[in-house]
């Protein structure tokens, strides 16, 4: 199936492809045992990779006569620390930490994750 880019659904779907990623880099970053400053700082960077599709993004909205500001596309592909806070009390209402999150959510042996911290750490 194709996506077309120009359609609320491919639209929708970039947002959660990208949303998706940098969920996933969260993960394995937080699996390696990185601090969690360092964590939310590498989530936010991905707003000054976007800055630039976002303003071409509204620009665009705009001569279609949609009304969705650059603030309303903003929200819609960029990173907001609110989204980090939401999964880190659901991870650990759900299952208590990352730890279990990896092993019982995620279905990450102890040794899967000891070869992920071999692998990226040494």
């Amino acid at each position: 199936m194709e996506i077309q880019l120009s359609t609320p659904l491919g639209l929708a779907s970039l947002a959660n492809t990208r949303d998706l990623g940098g969920m996933a880099a969260f993960f394995v970053e937080k699996a390696l045992g990185v601090a969690d400053e360092a964590l939310w700082q590498d989530y936010m960077i991905t707003n000054e990779y976007l800055a630039d599709e976002v303003e071409q993004l509204a620009r665009i909205f705009a001569s279609k006569g949609e009304k969705l500001d650059q603030e309303a596309v903003s929200y819609m592909f960029c990173a907001k620390t609110e989204f980090l806070e939401v999964v880190a009390q659901c991870i650990e209402e759900s299952y208590g930490g990352y730890e279990a999150f990896f092993q019982e959510g995620l279905k990450l042996s102890a040794e899967d994750l000891a070869r992920l911290r071999t692998l990226y750490l040494e």
